[in-house]
């Protein structure tokens, strides 16, 4: 999986605290959208947080150029963990 967070690759901090929770990504920069072995490109943008611990947000899965999905997720914070409260198909391609 290749990912980009808002426009921008992941630092390398977070590329390693994703692979010790067993999440293989690498920076988004490097995805190729006409090889299909390369995986897919994970487009997260940033999430609003409400003052209420709600957050909302959206995450893009490209799998080629004319291929993906994308997601709307609504989170909630409860005993200091985030956690996915619903999660909406928003487009598909």
């Amino acid at each position: 999986m290749f990912v980009t967070i808002d426009g921008r690759n992941p630092s390398p901090a977070l590329l390693a605290q994703m692979s010790t929770a067993a999440i293989l990504a690498q920076a988004g920069s490097g995805f190729v959208p006409d090889d299909p072995n390369k995986g897919f490109l994970a487009v997260v943008k940033p999430f609003t947080i409400s003052p209420f611990g709600t957050a909302t947000g959206t995450i893009n899965l490209i799998c080629g150029n004319l291929c993906g999905t994308g997601y709307a997720f609504v989170l909630r914070l409860k005993d200091g963990r985030w956690s996915v409260v619903s999660q909406e198909l928003r487009w598909m391609a």
